[in-house]
């Protein structure tokens, strides 16, 4: 036969014995309250779950009320009393009710743990992604920032390099572009009132579609016209500017200034007087081609009675100079 003791004296008495034998106390719980015992022991440990469930189940939240605070405090104070008194009420040496009390107290402190821990987590969570998303806030404002200055130099950098490509092509010129007396990206040229006019046009390498059967030097370089009363064309040291254009009847020789301007040029023929032209006022474009000028001259004439008069002359000079896109 077990043996358990009394739990007021501590003698021991078995679970058949109604009375314990020394103190008489009453060793059996009635059936009413043992069922009013494990309802109020169950209604806490309910109380418990529900209350930790529905007050924290948006963990999310940066902050819960005061007014929820209380509510969980009153809630969880009630339950752990009501699962307390349930034990008091069903009390019993019986192993099992001892057990389902524990379980249900320790449950019961579990959940209400669980959701003020799970709560904390959440808070210090959100703190470190806000602390983050701010981070990342200020790095975008950075970068967009920057990008904004980097979008606003563009034009700037831009007009840079455009600079660059025109001062490059001031200075760029092929064989065919400097007999022609131009540089840079042309197309085409057209001369216009000009002591010989070089209207011609190029490819997008600058080579001449109007000279192609034009005799050349070893560097590429223009030295007869066949097709203009085969000229012979003469070059200054540098090939960098035409110094003279002969025929069998006519010889035209041109002088430059340091800049290769075009200051004067003579034609001298086989039937007259040399004539001498000078140059002056000269326009430019953006690649420092000249579009217009002034040709300037002095003519003399004999009337019947051989009086000799001079008039000093000016006309304009114009080109019309197309370029590649």
């Amino acid at each position: 036969m077990n043996k358990t003791e009394c739990p007021n004296c501590g003698h021991p008495v078995s679970p058949e014995w109604s009375n314990c034998p020394v103190c008489e106390s009453n060793l059996r719980v009635a059936p009413l309250k043992l069922i009013i015992g494990l309802l109020l022991m169950l209604a806490g440990t309910a109380a418990a779950l529900v209350v930790s469930f529905l007050l924290f189940k948006n963990i999310s939240a940066a902050s819960v009320s005061v007014s929820r605070w209380i509510v969980f405090g009153v809630v969880m104070a009630i339950a752990i009393a009501a699962i307390c008194v349930g034990a008091s009420l069903a009390r019993n040496e019986s192993s099992k009710i001892k057990m389902a009390s524990v379980i249900m107290l320790v449950l019961t402190v579990l959940a209400g743990s669980c959701a003020v821990g799970s709560h904390f987590l959440s808070v210090q969570h959100r703190r470190v992604t806000l602390a983050a998303q701010e981070a990342q806030d200020e790095a975008d404002a950075k970068k967009e920032k920057n990008d904004r200055n980097a979008i606003a130099q563009l034009p700037e950098e831009f007009n840079k390099l455009r600079q660059g490509y025109m001062e490059y092509m001031k200075t760029h010129s092929t064989p065919d572009q400097k007999f022609n007396a131009v540089k840079g990206p042309v197309s085409s040229v057209t001369h216009y009132r000009g002591v010989y006019d070089f209207d011609d046009s190029f490819d997008e390498e600058g080579n001449s579609t109007r000279h192609s059967y034009a005799e050349r030097d070893a560097d590429g370089y223009i030295t007869s016209l066949g097709s203009y009363g085969s000229y012979t064309v003469g070059w200054d040291a540098g090939h960098n500017n035409v110094t003279s254009l002969s025929s069998d009847y006519t010889t035209y020789t041109f002088r430059y200034n340091d800049n290769g301007e075009l200051i004067s040029s003579t034609v001298s023929t086989s039937y007259g007087s040399p004539q001498t032209y000078s140059y002056s006022d000269y326009e430019y474009d953006e690649y420092g081609n000249w579009i217009r000028r002034n040709r300037n001259w002095t003519s003399t004439y004999t009337d019947w009675y051989g009086n000799s008069y001079s008039n000093n002359n000016t006309e304009n000079e114009y080109r019309n100079i197309y370029y590649n896109n």
